[in-house]
């Protein structure tokens, strides 16, 4: 095959029964074949099988790229083989599209994937989207989440140029890479301010996607509530949430704010609902963020009692039944049956340093260190 393409490469060096001639945009020439033009690329086959009168033209004129670019690509045709760089790559996917060669375009998208960096993230996304490249698509968003803080705080990438939709689709993923919402909130107080005239009035919206419960203190009490572009009523509204959402363990803010990223503290606490079903058993559901901006209950697991007494622990709940207790993973949904005898003081349970505490109306107290697989109740001191 090598040597067969080396046979025509030859014949167009020579022009050696060549019969059409692409005018490049430098006014220089290339003569070639108009069987091999159709037989490597749909463009050429369109073109000169049409029957229109680009069939019969012995010079085509081509303006869809520089000089060197198509020139690189009608040397590709001649020998299947194109050296691809990190300087003519995206030139060369450009081409690629216009001449429908989507073998090439594949190699070009597998190869932008490989130089994506903070820099250069954000336009290889647009590139991809526009040229419908999947791979660099995804990757690029992908690389963005990841490296949030570096390419918001890098001086030369595109973070600046985001329209208000992009930044919107970066900060509302959970997958976004900050361990505390201080680095998005910053994030986009600096967007806003790059062009402060023209996107202060969107700031309000686009801060409903900031997560301001997962704020540090620090930051939400100095910083975020002193910002100038918090003082409206709406966003007001988010700080009193966060406020209200840190200072209460049991609380009932349920929205797209109150939903942990992946990365918050390197491990994702997870919003989780225990509810009955009408067949009485416990089911247990996680949080999800759906398309419509509203809380979805994806159920995980259950168990075949109803949730009467529950204990919850740092890593998920007691469910206990008469007979039975049942502990329920927050993290999974996974549900398993635990060693259980029935306490006399039987009114109130209460989980605490790795044990379970029952507590009677009459202010007597039991202890059991249900950790330790152990299934005999203690007595402790009366609660006064």
């Amino acid at each position: 095959m090598k040597t067969f393409m080396g046979c025509l490469r030859r014949m167009r060096e020579e022009e050696v029964m060549t019969d059409v001639s692409l005018k490049l945009p430098d006014g220089t020439t290339e003569q070639c074949h108009k069987l091999v033009l159709m037989a490597a690329c749909p463009f050429f086959k369109t073109m000169f099988s049409s029957g229109l009168k680009e069939s019969n033209e012995k010079e085509v004129e081509l303006k869809c790229s520089d000089a060197d670019t198509i020139r690189m690509l009608v040397e590709y045709f001649y020998t299947a083989e194109i050296q691809l760089s990190a300087e003519n790559v995206q030139a060369v996917a450009e081409l690629s599209e216009f001449f429908c060669l989507k073998a090439l375009k594949t190699q070009c998208d597998e190869l932008m994937v490989t130089l994506l960096n903070t820099s250069n993230c954000i336009g290889f996304k647009r590139f991809g989207m526009k040229y419908a490249m999947e791979e660099l698509t995804t990757e690029s968003h992908q690389f963005a989440l990841a490296n949030f803080k570096e390419m918001a705080d890098d001086s030369s990438s595109e973070f600046a140029t985001l329209s208000e939709g992009e930044l919107v689709e970066l900060i509302s993923d959970d997958g976004l890479n900050a361990e505390k919402e201080d680095v998005v909130f910053d994030a986009v107080v600096r967007w806003v301010n790059a062009d402060l005239e023209q996107r202060k009035e969107a700031f309000a919206s686009i801060a409903s996607h900031i997560r301001f419960p997962f704020c540090s203190q620090d930051k939400l009490n100095n910083g975020v509530t002193l910002e100038p572009l918090m003082c409206n009523t709406k966003c007001m509204k988010f700080i009193q949430e966060a406020q209200h959402y840190q200072s209460n363990s049991n609380h009932y803010l349920h929205n797209q704010r109150t939903i942990p990223r992946l990365a918050y503290k390197g491990k994702r606490p997870r919003l989780v609902q225990l509810r009955g079903t009408y067949d009485s058993k416990t089911v247990c559901c996680h949080a999800k963020w759906s398309q419509d901006q509203e809380v979805e209950w994806e159920e995980v697991g259950s168990i075949d009692i109803p949730p009467g007494r529950i204990a919850a622990s740092s890593n998920g709940f007691y469910v206990i039944g008469n007979e039975k207790c049942f502990f329920i993973d927050a993290s999974t949904g996974k549900c398993s049956e635990m060693p259980w005898r029935k306490p006399q003081c039987n009114d109130y349970t209460l989980f605490f340093k790795e044990k379970l505490f029952a507590f009677g109306h009459d202010g007597s107290v039991e202890s059991m260190n249900i950790c330790a697989s152990e299934t005999e109740w203690k007595s402790e001191c009366p609660m006064l």
